[in-house]
This record gives C-alpha cells, structure tokens and sequence, in this order.
C-alpha cells in the first residue's frame, strides 16, 4: 500500500476549476512549449 502525503495538494484548484489540461502526447507538449533550452558540454544554448 501506498501512502501519498501530497494527495491534496490539487484540491484547491480543482474545487476552483482551476486545472489545467494534462499534456500526454508529444503534439501536445509541442504546441505548449514557450522556450526550449539545450545542455550541451554543461552549459546551455538558447
């Protein structure tokens, strides 16, 4: 058995209407993406 000890951290939001959309696919996240930033040889390219 397991025991989540965040399981209502959602609830707020939810009773508010709140949520947001989950994103399950990679179209979905694509359409979604703001920025995008690489790590590449330990420092970060924009």
């Amino acid at each position: 058995m397991f025991l989540v000890m965040n399981n209502g951290d959602q609830l707020e939001l939810f009773s508010k209407k709140q949520l947001r959309d989950a994103w399950f696919t990679d179209a979905d996240v694509e359409a979604n993406t703001k920025h995008l930033e690489v790590l590449s040889d330990q420092q970060f390219k924009k």
